[in-house]
């Protein structure tokens, strides 16, 4: 498993992977320097993550932060946390709130503006969502959002939750079992709301069969909107969107773009680039290699095949990770490569794709 993300406070970008004794190791660097490597399970003395846990990396503004929570052997939520001149500590958020054990690999992390907090969710083994949250200073709380709003079982495999700076809130969605897209969402003094995103939009169903992500959401600085991706059953990426008042709408990228059909090995990933004042889907395709799909305000989708720019190697497995790193303006794709390699691709403005076998940077790495 493995994760990149942005921590804007250290200026650094981050890549967070199980290795082969089930560690979680960080590798990091700052703009013009060198990539460091730590293994945050040796040092923080912290549970061996299971190996079939999803990793979360985020970072979270209010606490200056930045966070990698994981699932145990045990099935409690792990959470290592850091700020700038701090030590990597860890917290068991399922023993500290007595919440339910976590069951499959349905497990996401990030911060709301809004509320000044940081969350994580995921599905219990009652096959509820599950969230967890705490503001600076606070104590960490939990709350049973099926039990609370009365939404659909969620099935344990897909689950993503975001931060809607434009619309004040934050949301969850996932994909219950029937193939659903299903969004929970709150403002801040507001009430948890729910709506059946796959109803109202006549969207096809999602293919919820597998491990690897067939859900991802986020929102767009540039357009103030919010936006969940997903693969349906005829391997087609599903673009579900909505601005500030209005009404959802879906569009069928693959249809749109003329795209290759993607690959249920690799995931799919999303993520806004205000550098580039684009929105961003990637995805691996039947050929696994990694296909970008993009657009800006007013402009028409684009499809580019990052890996054959590059002369990158193929995934591996999944699950891939993309994100925006603001201290440079670029952006990146981390995955799993041949032999168990970390191959990274990144891009600036008006730059070309380049790609990097982070593997080549230290001899211990080595992937699940």
């Amino acid at each position: 498993m493995m994760r990149g993300f942005d921590w804007p406070a250290g200026r650094s970008k981050q890549v967070a992977y199980l290795d082969e004794q089930d560690h979680v190791q960080e590798m990091c660097v700052r703009e013009g320097g060198q990539w460091q490597e730590h293994d945050l399970t040796e040092i923080t003395n912290s549970p061996r993550a299971s190996d079939m846990s999803t990793l979360v990396g985020f970072p979270w503004s209010a606490g200056e932060t930045k966070q990698i929570v994981y699932m145990d052997r045990n099935r409690h939520i792990q959470e290592l946390h850091t700020s700038m001149h701090g030590p990597w500590q860890f917290t068991d958020l399922t023993a500290l709130t007595q919440a339910p054990l976590m069951d499959g690999t349905a497990l996401a992390g990030y911060e709301w503006t809004a509320g000044n907090t940081k969350q994580v969710v995921y599905v219990d083994r009652n096959y509820h969502v599950q969230e967890m949250f705490v503001s600076p200073g606070g104590q960490w709380q939990v709350i049973d959002l099926t039990m609370h709003t009365g939404a659909p079982l969620a099935e344990t495999a897909h689950i993503v939750g975001f931060d809607w700076p434009a619309g004040g809130t934050k949301q969850v969605a996932y994909i219950d079992e029937r193939g659903h897209i299903i969004e929970l969402h709150v403002s801040v003094e507001g009430q948890w709301r729910i709506t059946d995103l796959t109803e109202i939009t006549r969207a096809p169903l999602a293919d919820h069969g597998n491990l690897d992500p067939s859900l991802a959401g986020f929102s767009w600085t540039a357009g103030g909107t919010k936006h969940l991706i997903y693969r349906d059953r005829n391997k087609h990426i599903l673009e579900m969107y909505v601005g500030v008042g209005g009404q959802w709408q879906v569009i069928d990228l693959t249809m749109a773009v003329g795209a290759p059909f993607a690959n249920s090995i690799g995931g799919l990933t999303c993520f806004d680039w205000p550098a580039g004042q684009t929105k961003q889907v990637v995805y691996v395709d039947a050929n696994y290699q990694v296909q970008e799909l993009y657009v800006g305000r007013n402009d028409q989708w684009h499809v580019v095949n990052v890996t054959a720019a590059t002369g990158a190697p193929p995934v591996q497995k999944g699950p891939i990770s993309g994100f925006a790193w603001s201290a440079a303006a670029t952006k990146q794709i981390v995955y799993p490569g041949p032999r168990n390699s970390i191959q990274e691709l990144y891009v600036g403005i008006g730059d070309q794709w380049r790609a990097t076998d982070l593997t080549l940077l230290s001899s211990s790495l080595m992937l699940v």
